[in-house]
Parts: C-alpha cells; sequence; structure tokens
C-alpha cells in the first residue's frame, strides 16, 4: 500500500508538470501594449486609466479576461477587459478601462506585468518565461494644470521583410496639444527591471546588411515617431520576432510632464514579396478657417490588391473631424481624397499628423507607412487702424 502511494504522488506529480507546462506554452501570447490616461475633471485627482494589449491568437488557447494594474501609490486593481477585437495578422486588441482617484500630489508610474512574452523572440533570450511590461508615468502638480496623456493610433501589428526596410510610427497626438518626443528604449520585465541580454533588433549579433551598404541600423524620429530599421537579417529560424519600446513624452513650456511607452513585436518574414508604394500630399501650413484638401494613393509593385486606411487626431477627437474617403479600396490602386475644414481651435505650435498605412492583401501583409503633417497657424490680425499721436 505504500508503495502504491508513493507510485500516485509520482504519477501525479508528473501529470502537474506536464498540465502545467501545456499552460505556460500556451500563455505566451502578449505582442504589445500601451497605457494611455486623462484626467477626469479640475476638481478632483481622478483619472481613467485605459490599457490596451495585443494578444497572439496564433497557436495558443489563453485568453485573458483581467490584468491587474498598478496605480504608482502602493494601489492595484484588477480590471475586466472589454470585449475584444480582431484585427488582423494573428492579433486581438484587448482594452481595459478602469478609474482610480490619486490622494495627493506626485510623479506616479502606472504599470502592468504579466506572463508571458512570445516565444521566438530573438532578442530577448528565454523569452517565453520573460513578462511583458508596459508602463507610463502620470505627474499630478498644480503647476502643470490638468493632463492627458497621449494617445497612439496606429495598430503595432505589422510584418517586415528580410533585406527590406520596415517602418511603423504609431500615430501619437496629445489631446492637450502638448508637444511629444520620441525614444527608443529597451524592453522590462518589470519595474526598472531590464531583460538580461536584450539586444536592439539591429544589433551586429543578427547580421543583416543595410540599403544603403554596411550593416543593419534602426532609427527613431524624435519629432515625428516614424521607427526605421534598415534592414532585417535572417537570423534564426522562423517565426522571426523582435520586440522594442517606443516612449513617447509630452512637454509642456519646455518641461517633460509625463511619458507612454508602447511595447511592440515586429514579425520579419522572408519572402520575395514587396511593399506597397505610397504617395501622399506634401507638408503644409494653412490659415485657421481654410478647407485643406489632399488625395493619396498607393500601389503595388507586385500587382497585389491593396488596403489604403489612415489615422490621426483630426479623425479621432477634434470637434470638426477630418474626413477621407478611399474608392478603389482592396484594388490595385486605390485612392483617397482627405477633407478637414479647420478653425481658430485648431491653432497650435506643433503640427497635426496624418498617417497613411498600404497594406498589400495577403496573409502576411507588407506595408508602407508615410506621415503628413498639417501646421494650423492663427489668422491674421485685420482692420487696425492708427491714430497718430503728439509722442506724449
Amino acid at each position: 500500500m505504500t508503495h502504491s502511494i508513493k507510485k500516485t504522488g509520482k504519477i501525479t506529480y508528473v501529470f502537474v508538470l506536464y498540465f502545467l507546462s501545456i499552460f505556460w506554452a500556451s500563455a505566451s501570447h502578449i505582442k504589445a501594449g500601451e497605457f494611455s490616461a486623462k484626467r477626469l475633471s479640475a476638481g478632483s485627482l481622478s483619472y481613467e486609466i485605459t490599457l490596451t494589449l495585443y494578444y497572439n491568437t496564433f497557436n495558443t488557447t489563453v485568453d485573458p479576461n483581467t490584468v491587474v494594474i498598478n496605480f504608482g501609490d502602493g494601489s492595484s486593481a484588477t480590471v475586466a477587459r472589454n470585449p475584444k477585437v480582431y484585427i488582423g495578422n494573428n492579433t486581438t486588441r484587448n482594452v481595459f478601462i478602469v478609474n482610480h482617484t490619486y490622494n495627493g500630489l506626485g510623479n506616479y508610474i502606472v504599470n502592468m506585468s504579466d506572463v508571458n512574452r512570445n516565444a521566438n523572440i530573438w532578442n530577448i533570450p528565454n523569452s517565453n518565461n520573460v513578462a511583458f511590461y508596459v508602463e507610463m508615468q502620470i505627474q499630478v502638480n498644480p503647476l502643470i494644470g490638468i493632463d492627458n496623456l497621449p494617445i497612439m493610433t496606429v495598430p503595432p501589428i505589422d510584418y517586415g521583410n528580410v533585406g527590406r526596410i520596415f517602418t511603423h510610427n504609431p500615430g501619437a497626438y496629445d489631446p492637450d496639444g502638448d508637444s511629444l518626443s520620441y525614444t527608443l528604449i529597451p524592453c522590462q520585465s518589470g519595474i526598472n527591471t531590464l531583460i538580461v541580454g536584450y539586444n536592439y533588433p539591429s544589433a551586429a549579433l543578427f547580421g543583416g546588411q543595410s540599403t544603403l551598404g554596411g550593416p543593419a541600423f534602426e532609427t527613431l524620429n524624435p519629432i515625428s515617431g516614424e521607427f526605421t530599421w534598415n534592414a532585417p537579417s535572417n537570423y534564426g529560424t522562423p517565426p522571426r520576432f523582435y520586440n522594442i519600446v517606443i516612449r513617447v513624452t509630452e512637454w509642456r513650456y519646455g518641461i517633460a510632464i509625463g511619458y507612454v511607452e508602447r511595447d511592440m513585436q515586429i514579425e520579419i518574414l522572408e519572402t520575395t514579396d514587396n511593399p506597397p508604394v505610397l504617395v501622399i500630399p506634401k507638408d503644409t501650413c494653412v490659415e485657421a478657417g481654410k478647407l485643406i484638401n489632399g488625395s493619396f494613393s498607393a500601389t503595388d509593385p507586385d500587382g497585389d490588391d491593396v488596403l489604403l486606411q489612415y489615422f490621426g487626431q483630426p479623425f479621432d477627437s477634434l470637434a470638426n473631424r477630418a474626413t477621407a474617403t478611399v474608392t478603389g479600396q482592396l484594388t490595385q490602386k486605390p485612392v483617397g481624397t482627405f477633407n478637414w475644414q479647420t478653425n481658430c481651435l485648431d491653432v497650435r505650435s506643433q503640427p497635426y499628423q496624418i498617417i497613411f498605412k498600404a497594406s498589400d492583401n495577403l496573409t502576411q501583409p507588407l506595408v508602407d507607412i508615410e506621415t503628413w503633417l498639417i501646421y494650423i497657424k492663427g489668422p491674421k490680425i485685420t482692420g487696425l487702424t492708427v491714430t497718430p499721436g503728439n509722442g506724449l
């Protein structure tokens, strides 16, 4: 009897390890994510905090309904997910929203850490055992005034191709019109916890040659937010994943007042396919009150059908929203028109960004992303008259 009990214990232990190994393997699902936040009123220190996570739907059964969000003041909450949305490329968008009130002034690091990342992330060693982590900084300060954190509009779900330039723009905007700057930082697994062995995608160990000659490199435009990787290699075996973090810092009167981060995954294919080619308007500057018209289009070198999309604050949060229409969608040459009736409330020192994205209509689409900058200036002062004085 004693022998039987020991044997049963060993069998139970083996089965527990087996099922845990299945869970750990299937729990590797988080591809990307970012926070945003808005102040609910001037009379309280309450914020609506939004966490958006992008889950891998390929070969995984894990689909968490809740996450734990830490508010940076020693408290946290388990937050339920809104209905998920499938957005293509084996990815769902999952939004978690919670309200939180701070007890006093301070700088708060709002964050979440959850298991786990995908396997086969080549620039994160043993990635399927490394937690996914993302954060933002909220500054509660009366000298700053009411502040809403930046919002990103372009989903991080695009593929790259070996030997070809990869680009991504998060399409961030600030609801308050604050200036934004962009920085590339290492991925983390927890607050103040760098991932041991993390490398940027263009590190020498991955090889790769740029289209300009010489080794591969990546750049992040600090003003527009456009990330460029020139160019991925065929290092390792498929699937080839890489993760980067783009930090978006907001500035008011020359002072940094908070930031959000996007930890995102890039999958590199090895294919003879070529991405589409966009044609967009030139950057423009107009006087408030003017109607802005523009046209944009895309073609594909391989003759593939093209999906033509557009993103940006003028479509999202303004009372006088911009509009765009596309004819010939999912054909070999879709063409779009843009219209925006501006007014004096649109005046600001920073340009508005319109992000155009063209994707070829394949199972694993390649993309071209371009940014159109629109500056809105105040109208000229008219009707002034001058009366000479006596010089006193």
